[in-house]
């Protein structure tokens, strides 16, 4: 007698005593069949059952598939959501004008290089390259 037609047996009989489909999967389990076996000899004892067949899941691997595409969706979602983001505050900030940022400071460096001395004041060059610009 094959190792099916043994658990398949032993399955039928237990059934019909009524033992529970839990108990069935621990006890076989626990004297060394392989849970996927015991799961089929429950399959094919429910389809003779019912008279009907289980239906089996076609494809297989779908999970990692879709745990793929929902990441790259949500890193695109993402990518998009800043660079809208971005753009929304440098059109408001070109659009809006902030009176207390306005009088930025702007370093001209090729002032700074042309001469070395005191201006007319008597000032520094270094501090002569600082200019004020005002948008």
């Amino acid at each position: 007698m094959s190792a099916s037609l043994k658990i398949s047996e032993f399955v039928e009989r237990a059934k019909s005593g009524g033992v529970a489909d839990q108990v069935l999967v621990g006890m076989l389990t626990g004297r060394g069949w392989p849970e996927k076996e015991v799961h089929e000899a429950l399959a094919a004892h429910y389809e003779r059952l019912t008279g009907m067949e289980i239906p089996r899941r076609s494809t297989g691997g779908t999970a990692a598939r879709d745990a793929f595409f929902y990441l790259l969706a949500f890193a695109t979602l993402a990518t998009w959501t800043i660079g809208v983001g971005s753009l929304a505050f440098t059109l408001i900030d070109r659009s809006l004008v902030d009176t207390l940022a306005a009088a930025t400071f702007q370093y001209d460096n090729y002032a700074i290089a042309e001469s070395r001395g005191l201006d007319h004041r008597g000032v520094s060059d270094l501090s002569a390259g600082v200019t004020n610009r005002t948008p």
